[in-house]
């Protein structure tokens, strides 16, 4: 792989050096259980590369690491998918939790009962 010349990475305005570009791929390499976001605000704290009010170009960044990955220079994580939540807690249900006094659908449920099971018809209520 050659180096690339001063000028050929130019990036939301701001060029890049030959001495940057390596300091990226040493970044990538040394990093590379880290999310793409994580990333790329690693290296832009590392360049100090940041907008006008100070918050880091992570966006910017990031499509120069995708360049520079299209190109070979750097091989990048994997894009992790993020998990779709079910609304299923680990192995709490509801219903096995005593309560004293407890408002449910505006009726009150028995002192020292239990919160019904929506699921279940035979749930009493008072």
């Amino acid at each position: 792989m050659g180096r690339t010349e001063a000028g050929d990475w130019v990036q939301c305005g701001r060029e890049f050096s030959t001495q940057e570009i390596e300091e990226i791929r040493e970044t990538v390499a040394w990093l590379p259980g880290l999310a793409r976001g994580e990333l790329a605000a690693t290296v832009c704290e590392h360049l100090d590369w940041h907008t006008a009010a100070g918050t880091p170009k992570i966006q910017a960044c990031q499509k120069l690491l995708e360049r520079l990955e299209a190109t070979g220079w750097v091989e990048l994580p994997s894009i992790k998918r993020q998990k779709v939540p079910t609304g299923k807690r680990a192995g709490v249900r509801l219903s096995a939790i005593p309560v004293n006094e407890c408002a449910v659908s505006n009726k009150i449920i028995c002192k020292n009962s239990r919160i019904p099971d929506p699921l279940d018809i035979s749930s009493r209520i008072c």
